[in-house]
């Protein structure tokens, strides 16, 4: 037996800083709070926390740029308004999660997964 090799494909999600990037790249500011919100996150950090993930950090758990931080004040702490996150358009979520990881796993769930179910993303 070879214990390097699966019958089953395998894919890795690999969340660059963590997995709270990937919803905050899904992120659409629905009311006039949460665009209150967003903005005030924007100002605070001087980048969109929405359009670059990839910037926030994970290393010092209450940093200005901490990812849990920052989706926690963008959503209010509302796990329901962070469940929404992901249903962004795929279009949004790949553009916005290309360098924290979500694109190239969107990509590889539509390439390897979807094929296997018999259906079309």
């Amino acid at each position: 037996m070879n214990s390097g090799a699966w019958a089953f494909g395998v894919i890795l999600a690999y969340p660059e800083p963590e997995i709270e990037a990937w919803y905050i790249a899904g992120f659409t500011p629905a009311t006039r709070a949460e665009r209150e919100r967003a903005e005030e996150q924007t100002k605070r950090l001087k980048f969109s926390p929405m359009e670059q993930p990839e910037r926030l950090t994970a290393t010092i758990a209450g940093k200005d740029t901490d990812t849990k931080k920052v989706l926690a004040a963008l959503t209010a702490d509302d796990p329901d308004r962070k469940a929404d996150c992901l249903e962004t358009s795929n279009e949004d979520l790949r553009k916005r999660g290309e360098r924290c990881g979500l694109a190239a796993f969107l990509e590889a769930v539509e390439t390897e997964v979807v094929p296997l179910l018999g259906t079309e993303a």
